[in-house]
């Protein structure tokens, strides 16, 4: 090998010198740049789950507010049950795209088991206010479960986003 080296000119040995920690700094920077894209990918991914997810407790929020509104006007005798049931319809449309969403939205475990047990709670609830719940108790049930739909805006923003640009999309 030394022999080798010996008969190679001065400029071939700097040139095989310098080519391989050349070679080897590319190789890193490409590895670098190629982890970097696809960390990026993944936490795109993840928010396009929790945007889907942030949409569908949205429209669930709505329909609830107005089921929680008709619902107290249904208990003072201003609204016949076909309204309440019409609404309620509304509502468990809006329910099915969320229980979907929710599946495989990106939140803490916590904030799913939140928003699970106020959706759960919501037949039986309906259940009360056929049977006469109080009006005061009505309001008040039906916003402890929205506050919990609601919570899971704020766990959609504090998910991981690329560069900073869920942040901006949530506030």
């Amino acid at each position: 090998m030394s022999n080798f080296l010996s008969k190679m000119k001065f400029t071939w040995r700097l040139v095989g010198l310098t080519a391989l920690p050349f070679v080897a700094f590319l190789l890193i920077s490409v590895w670098g740049v190629v982890l970097q894209k696809y960390e990026e990918k993944s936490i795109a991914e993840l928010m396009e789950a929790n945007i889907i997810l942030a949409s569908t407790s949205s429209d669930l929020v709505n329909e609830l507010q107005k089921e929680r509104g008709m619902s107290a006007v249904f208990l003072n005798k201003g609204l016949d049950k076909s309204a309440i049931d019409a609404q309620r319809r509304q509502s468990n449309t809006a329910l099915t795209p969320f229980r979907a969403s929710l599946s495989f939205g990106r939140i803490g475990p916590e904030s799913k088991r939140k928003a699970i047990e106020g959706i759960e709670s919501l037949e039986g609830l309906r259940r009360e206010v056929d049977a006469g719940l109080a009006v005061k108790e009505n309001i008040q049930r039906y916003s402890q479960i929205i506050s919990r739909l609601l919570d899971l805006g704020s766990a959609v923003a504090n998910a991981p986003t690329t560069k900073g640009i869920g942040k901006v999309m949530t506030t």
